[in-house]
């Protein structure tokens, strides 16, 4: 770890695979801010908002300081204008289009419909082409509001704290506030919790939710993890998505209630012993 450092931009660099319109959290690095530890995933500390019909994603961002945190402290604000839908013209919204959006979530939450996720990519293209089913696209909106983040980082760089401020986002139609931590896939093949649940890369999932009071994300290519103590009475879930070309993340994911206005946790980083063991505390 001796060389991570750790990175805040005010646009959605790195440019990696699906997320590339999305705004990142704290982006580890070794190679200067690149996509080396992240690949497609958002960085730490990432918020995501779901209402009715859409996920919004962050599609503007203000960085304070903007490029290498030497700070002891850094600052994002988040403005939620992007939706996904699957059309490929991302200029005007299609009608109805927020349908298959729905379906295509309650896909990806059952355990049953993730099956069709895990079929051969050669086979996935056949079947959307048969059904003419087009490509997802971000496209840009009206604000759903903004989030405030901010990211202490400890002079050694093993812990992160984050405390995010959500008063000033829209309460219409919110369901629930989403907090991503999510590095590379291909990295951060293993999993553990504080349940004794070890996992490693398939077997960790698209969307699982953890039932234990922390979980660690560990890659023996880097040859260190990332550890989060789940903050008493939220959900936490854990994913790890390879299986198309342009998705490549492995994350923790904690869910929050919309009628909270702010939250804090702590990202530890370090091997897994450290990390287990507890002897950065």
């Amino acid at each position: 770890m001796e060389s991570l450092k750790y990175y805040l931009f005010n646009d959605s660099r790195p440019y990696h695979g699906k997320s590339t319109p999305v705004q990142k959290g704290v982006v580890p690095s070794m190679k200067g801010g690149d996509a080396d530890v992240c690949e497609e995933g958002l960085g730490f500390g990432v918020p995501i908002l779901q209402c009715t019909r859409d996920f919004y994603f962050p599609g503007t961002g203000n960085a304070e300081p903007a490029g290498e945190i030497y700070a002891p402290s850094a600052k994002k604000s988040y403005e939620f204008n992007l939706i996904e839908r699957l059309q490929a013209d991302s200029h005007k919204i299609r009608h109805f289009t927020w349908v298959v959006n729905r379906l295509n979530l309650t896909i990806f939450k059952s355990k049953a419909g993730r099956k069709i996720l895990e079929l051969p990519q050669p086979l996935i293209r056949r079947l959307s082409a048969f059904y003419k089913l087009e490509p997802p696209a971000f496209i840009r909106v009206r604000s759903h509001g903004i989030a405030r983040v901010t990211y202490d980082v400890d002079k050694l760089g093993h812990r992160i704290n984050i405390n995010a401020d959500f008063s000033s986002i829209h309460k219409q139609n919110l369901q629930r506030i989403y907090i991503s931590n999510e590095l590379g896939g291909k990295a951060f093949t293993h999993y553990y919790d504080g349940s004794g649940i070890r996992l490693q890369a398939n077997q960790i999932g698209e969307w699982n939710k953890i039932e234990a009071a922390w979980a660690i994300l560990y890659s023996p290519i880097l040859r260190f993890g990332y550890k989060i103590d789940i903050p008493p009475g939220l959900v936490a879930y854990r994913g790890r998505e390879t299986n198309m070309p342009d998705l490549c993340w492995s994350g923790i994911i904690l869910s929050i209630s919309p009628k909270l206005t702010h939250i804090k946790y702590a990202i530890e980083l370090g091997s897994l012993r450290q990390l287990t063991e507890g002897k950065w505390k």
